[in-house]
């Protein structure tokens, strides 16, 4: 089965303080950063070196909201910015959007054909019982 045990502690910086949202915590920030970009885009954004700078800078201010910052936007994660900083907050972007990704070595479809299978068992049995078997 799929569950989401391979969530990280994250940590974020920003003008020399450090920002923490527990592993137990990512779910919701994840929700929150899809609502701004996705993983897909921003990897493709990336592979062709066309960074979506307002978008990253909106999310990188969202995790840091979520994060306990106060006080934060887009416009101050982006003052002072330069490209190296841009390319940096949009790779840990990515690294925390990949978290809604399943671990590489997890078998996606054998656990939904197992599931699959216990299901049409259940099914089954529903009927047996139905009909008195």
């Amino acid at each position: 089965m799929y569950t989401m045990d391979h969530f990280q502690p994250v940590t974020l910086e920003f003008e020399g303080e450090q920002y923490e949202i527990p592993e137990d915590k990512i779910w919701g920030l994840l929700r929150q950063l899809e609502q701004i970009m996705g993983f897909n885009f921003l990897v493709q954004k990336l592979a062709v070196d066309d960074v979506p700078a307002m978008r990253v800078y909106e999310a990188y201010a969202q995790a840091l909201r979520y994060a306990g910052c106060k006080n934060i936007d887009p416009m101050k994660v982006a003052k002072g910015a330069n490209q190296t900083d841009l390319v940096r907050m949009a790779y840990e972007l990515v690294a925390i959007l990949r978290m809604m990704n399943p671990p590489d070595d997890m078998d996606i479809l054998s656990d939904a054909e197992a599931n699959t299978a216990e299901e049409q068992g259940e099914d089954a049995d529903e009927d047996d019982k139905k009909k008195g078997r």
